[in-house]
């Protein structure tokens, strides 16, 4: 054995132990990305998360539209949050500026007047926890239930290619089937 080929071999072998380490981490990124967008969904479903798309201005600067707003669902709500309800069968995303013994008086924070109605405890979807600026617009697309069903295929497909067209890297200079792979040098 020459001193070039086992420089060959120990680039091989770096190479190989490379593109493992790589392709376990595609595997866990795939994973992770289709159960946090499926407990997501199911969450929404239960009633429990409210997902939504700001698509107005009044509740800049804190929520700008085309953002994607997250509101979880409480007993309890005061004033200064920022709450989701449903008004004349809208979704509505304004902060509670007064309560009362019937419900909460709400704003947005760009608009100068109060909302002209009094939203009741029943309506209220859900307290603001997170919101991520534009990335409502990749929701919107998401939600489009052909676009969501392609999207997670590809995503299935990507990760578990290897299942479907054999490219798993030789083990231990040996091809799945156990015979001695004539690729590798020895």
């Amino acid at each position: 054995m020459t001193v070039n080929s086992i420089n060959k071999q120990i680039k091989t072998s770096r190479f190989a132990k490379a593109k493992r380490i790589l392709h376990v981490a595609e595997s866990i990124f795939s994973t992770l990305f289709i159960i946090t967008i499926l407990l997501m969904l199911v969450l929404e479903v239960c009633g429990v998360l409210t997902i939504a798309v700001v698509s107005t201005d009044s509740m800049e600067p804190t929520i700008p539209p085309g953002s994607i707003a997250f509101f979880l669902h409480y007993d309890q709500y005061g004033v200064g949050d920022v709450i989701a309800f449903r008004v004349y069968n809208n979704l509505m995303m304004h902060r509670i500026n007064e309560t009362s013994s019937t419900g909460f008086f709400t704003k947005g924070d760009a608009n100068e007047n109060r909302d002209p109605w009094r939203v009741p405890s029943s309506a209220i979807k859900g307290r603001l926890i997170l919101s991520f600026p534009l990335l409502g617009y990749a929701l919107t697309l998401l939600r489009a239930p052909l676009f969501f069903a392609g999207l997670m295929t590809i995503i299935f497909i990507y990760s578990t290619k290897d299942w479907f067209f054999g490219n798993e890297p030789p083990q231990n200079g040996k091809t799945l089937d156990g015979k001695k792979d004539k690729k590798t040098v020895s």
